[in-house]
């Protein structure tokens, strides 16, 4: 099956590149060479290599995927995604299914569930066979068209359904479950994420939650190895760079947008995070992107 999955994406990408298909949620991804690490904020997702392998760092965690494993995401992560095995001969393939949270709601993951406990919303994760055959078949139905609109939402539900069933299963009802950690941990998530420019408040974030600050910040660091601060801090450097590098925005107009009133501390913090002052690591960037 891992032969055929990666032949399957080698048929529907054939260059390299991310590209989205008819199916719904559903990328490909081919890769020739290793590439830089790429800052986002990923949303949440099930990531599986049929070629090649893949590192994503959170904080400071490093996590390396291959075809024997996969990676979930269970809330959107402020990341650094690379490919760092990959050559000509044997491209890196792989492909990302959003998760759909309204099928795992569907399928009433709380029901005769103990409460898990809050744990680390990104794990790396053996690839059994009862996941990789329904994706293998996800990923098939690309040469099918017509099939797609009946039996992609079937499968799609099955693939839900056994990452339910296995070592992440916990992390998933946690935020199904109305009430569950991780449910409140994804409120606080989508706040920042809506007032990422504003200035930090603390009370805005409880309110919002409906927790306490003390839950609120032991749960947070479990679930997203960083504090709400510090995930405001790397949204807020994640948007500043998008700016500088698509709409030519200089550093001190960048660091005001996203909400910084003091150019020095965003420069400050701009280097900590991707190793350069602002305009050396934007003007690296643009020639690096010239190069190819």
């Amino acid at each position: 099956m891992q032969t055929e999955l990666a032949a399957m994406i080698e048929k529907f990408t054939g260059r390299d590149g991310t590209f989205d298909t008819k199916i719904p949620n559903l990328q490909l991804l081919r890769r020739s060479a290793p590439t830089e690490p790429v800052h986002g904020t990923l949303n949440p997702v099930l990531a599986v290599v049929a070629q090649g392998t893949k590192q994503l760092v959170l904080g400071d965690k490093v996590f390396r995927y291959d075809p024997e494993h996969y990676i979930l995401l269970s809330l959107a992560l402020p990341v650094s995604a690379s490919v760092i095995k990959a050559t000509h001969l044997a491209p890196y393939l792989g492909l990302c299914l959003e998760l759909d949270w309204k099928e795992l709601t569907s399928l009433d993951l709380s029901a005769g569930k103990e409460r898990g406990k809050s744990a680390l919303s990104l794990a790396v994760t053996r690839l059994e066979p009862d996941l990789l055959d329904p994706l293998c078949r996800l990923v098939r139905l690309l040469s099918h068209p017509k099939d797609i609109d009946v039996l992609a939402p079937l499968i799609i539900r099955e693939i839900h359904y056994r990452l339910s069933q296995g070592s992440q299963g916990d992390s998933l009802r946690e935020i199904v479950r109305a009430n569950g950690i991780g449910r409140k941990v994804g409120g606080a998530i989508a706040w920042l994420q809506r007032n990422f420019d504003k200035p930090f408040s603390t009370a805005a974030l409880l309110k919002a939650t409906h927790m306490s600050a003390s839950s609120l910040h032991q749960h947070f660091k479990k679930l997203t190895n960083m504090s709400p601060l510090q995930y405001q801090k790397h949204l807020r450097l994640n948007k500043a760079r998008r700016l500088m590098l698509v709409d030519a925005l200089d550093a001190s107009h960048a660091a005001y947008q996203v909400g910084y009133v003091s150019p020095s501390q965003f420069s400050r913090e701009y280097t900590r995070k991707f190793g350069l002052p602002p305009s050396q690591d934007i003007e690296g960037r643009r020639q690096l992107s010239e190069a190819h």
